[in-house]
C-alpha cells in the first residue's frame, strides 16, 4: 500500500498540502536518529479528544467563554512524541507516495 493509499481515510489529508508535508517530514528523518514533534490543543472543559470528528461536542463549548470565566474554563494541553527513525526508513524511499 502507498502513502496516499493508506492516509486516504484521513480527512482533508490532501487538501492545503497536508500530504506533501507529511511526506516531506518523513523524508528529512535520519534513520536511528531521534526526533520529536510537539502536538497542541485550546479545549473548553477537560476534553482529551479533540479530533476533528469529535468537534461538535467540544467545538460548541468555546462559546460559552467569557472574561469572568475564562482562566478556569480554557485549557491548554501539549505533549512531546520523541522517538527515533525506523532503521527500515528506506523503504520510505522505495515506496511511491
Amino acid at each position: 500500500m502507498i502513502f496516499l493509499e493508506l492516509h486516504q481515510p484521513i480527512p482533508k489529508f490532501r487538501d492545503k498540502g497536508l500530504a506533501d508535508k507529511i511526506r516531506t517530514f518523513l523524508l528529512r528523518i535520519d534513520a536511528g536518529s531521534p526526533f520529536q514533534r510537539m502536538n497542541w490543543s485550546l479545549t473548553v472543559g477537560h476534553y482529551l479528544d479533540t479530533a476533528m470528528e469529535t468537534s461538535n461536542e467540544w467545538g460548541r463549548r468555546f462559546n460559552e467563554l467569557t472574561p469572568e470565566n475564562i482562566g478556569s474554563l480554557l485549557h491548554l494541553r501539549g505533549n512531546i512524541k520523541k522517538t527515533a527513525a525506523a532503521a527500515q526508513k528506506q523503504c520510505l524511499r522505495k515506496n511511491r507516495f
